[in-house]
């Protein structure tokens, strides 16, 4: 495995958890989920020859009759026409919005609106734990952030596989108020039928007939925070294997150098690599043998080794022995 390998997966991994968290903080600031498109022109033309003369009081003053952009948390109106509501207010890109009503406040006693039906309270349950959801995203992937410092700062493996384990929790959570986002918007379209809260099924047949649902680019932003997420979390955690990899390596090369230096005329050890290196054999001291005239059995002897005199003397020794024989 390359020994780049935990550097390049840490550093992708990195960017990747940073863009998931921006891509979700834009998505959450500027609350662009969903456009609604009213036909006015239609409804315009229309509604003086319905029954019900209150529809044109109506076109004038709700808001279902105008287009607007929802999000988690308001909705605000992108055109010159808006409803003439006293609450509305300028956001940062200067659209007349409201804010949408949870009925947070009725939390701090485990109570709900009164008067709705169970459609209506499974509505509120799953908007209310959408948010929640999300709110759980940014809480790991705070804990993350602080988890993954200390894995590159220490160098270990155990700290990133925790930073993996925490990213994807966040990646769950985000995919979870997702899933209950539109779950919630299903409940809004097909199932509650409380004319308090003003959804789709409590509309005039012509109103429902003159609106248009789309998705807007928040919804989308959101989804790509939520997948980068995931896969910050799977490099976290092959960073980590690289980690783990990389310095079993490191161990195995630091072992065998010690064992060529403790055993420096061991047989010939294989390397990390696959290579293989002699140690190096201590080299003998050859005048000293030389001086001594100490040979082994079949060892070579040069002729200008030996002393002149001397040969000549152990010749002559052995002549006399021979002719003592005779």
């Amino acid at each position: 495995m390359s020994q780049y390998c935990s550097v390049f997966s840490l550093c992708f991994a990195a960017m990747a958890a940073m863009c998931s968290v921006a891509c979700l903080s834009i998505a959450f600031s500027t609350d662009n989920w969903q456009h609604i498109s009213v036909d006015r022109a239609f409804l315009r033309a229309q509604l003086p020859l319905q029954e019900d003369h209150r529809l044109l009081k109506h076109f004038e003053e709700d808001f279902e009759y105008f287009d607007r952009v929802q999000g988690m948390f308001r909705v605000c109106f992108p055109h010159e026409e808006k409803p003439p509501y006293s609450d509305l207010y300028l956001n940062p890109v200067e659209e007349w919005c409201a804010n949408i009503d949870y009925y947070v406040k009725l939390l701090e006693y485990g109570l709900l609106p009164a008067r709705l039906t169970s459609h209506a309270e499974t509505w509120f349950h799953l908007a209310r734990s959408s948010i929640a959801a999300f709110c759980l995203y940014f809480m790991w992937m705070g804990i993350g952030c602080v988890t993954g410092l200390l894995g590159c700062w220490k160098a270990s493996g155990d700290h990133l596989i925790s930073t993996a384990i925490v990213l994807l929790l966040a990646s769950m959570s985000g995919g979870a108020g997702m899933g209950l986002w539109h779950w919630a918007k299903f409940y809004e379209l097909e199932k509650v039928h409380d004319e308090r809260l003003g959804f789709f099924l409590s509309w005039p047949e012509i109103l429902q007939d003159a609106t248009a649902f789309t998705l807007g680019w928040s919804y989308i932003i959101a989804w790509i925070g939520v997948g980068l997420s995931m896969i910050a979390s799977v490099l976290f955690m092959g960073s980590a294997v690289c980690f783990k990899i990389e310095f079993r390596e490191l161990e195995q090369r630091e072992m065998m150098l010690r064992l060529q230096m403790a055993y420096p005329t061991h047989s010939i050890l294989k390397q990390p690599n696959g290579s293989c290196s002699i140690p190096p054999t201590p080299l003998s001291r050859r005048s000293s043998m030389y001086s001594q005239h100490y040979f082994p059995v079949g060892y070579p002897i040069q002729d200008d080794i030996l002393n002149d005199t001397r040969t000549l003397q152990y010749k002559n020794v052995v002549k006399e022995l021979e002719d003592s024989k005779v």
